[in-house]
């Protein structure tokens, strides 16, 4: 084994033993939230399982994925992924929405994000990667809100 190869090892389960054991994964938690944990480190820091993403005006749903956008999501929350102007926006329509169409779900933010401000809202997602719509579908049933949304993989 080469040099580099052992370090990215060794790397990788610092990292690892970093994000599963309790006491540092809740400073790195603390840290990364803050703005003190740089983007190089928590990028990299894997996610365990389930987690709820928590939204303004007391809405919230759990999440299930150790991709980028996963990880993103559990260290720094929203503001990682978009703007929170936009964020704001995109809530408060789909608060008043009573159908949303999510094409190009991915794991299903959007969807999550639409269920989760407005329980009325029917939602459709588009989603024809086989592995990401496995993750949607998931992040769903997670939810229970399978049955405000219908999916598709065409």
């Amino acid at each position: 084994m080469s040099r580099d190869t052992r370090f990215h090892s060794q790397v990788r389960r610092l990292l690892k033993a970093v994000s599963h054991g309790p006491v540092t994964s809740s400073v790195a938690f603390q840290l990364s939230r803050s703005g003190l944990l740089p983007s190089a480190v928590w990028r990299r820091l894997p996610v365990r399982g389930e987690f709820d993403v928590r939204l303004d005006g007391g809405h919230s749903f759990r999440y299930s994925s150790d991709d980028g956008l996963g990880r993103a999501l559990f260290w720094k929350g929203m503001s990682a992924w978009c703007e929170a102007t936009e964020l704001r926006d995109f809530c408060r329509l789909a608060a008043h929405a009573r159908r949303f169409v999510d094409v190009g779900a991915n794991t299903g933010v959007y969807s999550l994000l639409a269920c989760a401000v407005n329980s009325e809202c029917r939602v459709m997602a588009f989603e024809p990667v086989p592995r990401l719509h496995e993750h949607l579908t998931a992040n769903l049933q997670l939810n229970g809100w399978t049955d405000l949304c219908e999916m598709h993989r065409e």
